[in-house]
């Protein structure tokens, strides 16, 4: 049996506390913002008090994450429903650690159960490693809230904090995914120019060089970047979203040489005899 306590945390309670994540009610519309393959746990197997420990490992999936599921504080007992998981005493928080690949969104069904399991009209306060503070009453245990940061996420506190004594903190349906991806385009401004490279898809807050190039007779002059120029090359920096770099080349500049004066004459003579030309002069 599941056993009662006067337990709150008043730590996700701040008020006025601006979300950090992108907090979506809308299923579909978190799964078309996702960056590709997700990690869903459904519970399905799960039925009332079949499962009973400390923790529940999920994972590692193919694409690499895995997370840990406990009641927190630490030191009692997760419990299980009819395709959900809890917690065994009143009052814990149920949070899920991640423990594998980075994860920057996550989403489920969340909603308050009874002692029995069974849906109880109460809030739910959802708290992210990021600080992302949301608060919502589920209309019942399909209920959905997603999140997606732009940082990486270490856990999600799923809380049922208005009766304490009552409510158990429920989840169901639980997504995990992996960073989200930018698309870095790299091009070369004439062809003939020269080529580029460190193009690609790369992970948000990956730090990429892209590198210019120039062809024989060409050099390079600048990258232009949202309308800006930068002279760096190779150019470090970190992907925020999708970006295009162009590399822009010039002929390369060759100063002339004077038709006249001493000076002129030996620059001439020297870049002759350079080349391989014999120069007669009379004696």
């Amino acid at each position: 049996m599941r056993l009662t306590a006067l337990f709150a945390t008043v730590a996700f309670l701040i008020a006025g506390f601006a979300p950090a994540a992108t907090v979506y009610t809308d299923e579909a519309e978190f799964l078309a913002a996702l960056s590709g393959p997700f990690f869903l746990e459904e519970f399905d197997g799960y039925t009332y008090g079949s499962y009973s420990e400390a923790s529940l490992v999920l994972g590692p999936d193919a694409n690499g994450f895995s997370c840990t599921i406990t009641p927190w504080p630490e030191g009692d007992l997760l419990y299980s429903g009819d395709g959900n998981m809890s917690t065994n005493r009143a009052g814990d928080a149920l949070r899920a650690t991640f423990t594998g690949t980075p994860v920057y969104a996550t989403g489920g069904w969340f909603f308050a159960g009874n002692i029995s399991g069974d849906y109880i009209n109460q809030p739910v306060i959802i708290t992210l490693s990021d600080g992302t503070v949301h608060q919502f009453t589920p209309a019942n245990t399909t209920t959905f809230r997603g999140f997606i940061a732009d940082v990486p996420l270490t856990f999600i506190n799923i809380e049922a904090p208005t009766d304490p004594a009552t409510a158990w903190p429920t989840m169901d349906h639980f997504y995990g995914d992996a960073p989200p991806k930018a698309t870095v385009a790299v091009l070369a401004d004439p062809l003939a120019g020269g080529t580029v490279s460190g193009g690609g898809v790369y992970d948000i807050g990956e730090t990429v060089m892209v590198t210019a190039n120039p062809a024989y007779g060409w050099e390079f002059l600048h990258w232009l970047v949202n309308g800006s120029e930068i002279i760096d090359n190779p150019y470090t920096f970190e992907v925020t979203e999708d970006i295009t770099l162009t590399a822009v080349f010039q002929p390369q500049q060759i100063e002339a040489i004077p038709a006249t004066g001493t000076v002129g004459l030996l620059l001439l003579l020297a870049l002759l005899a350079g080349a391989g030309v014999v120069v007669l002069r009379r004696m």
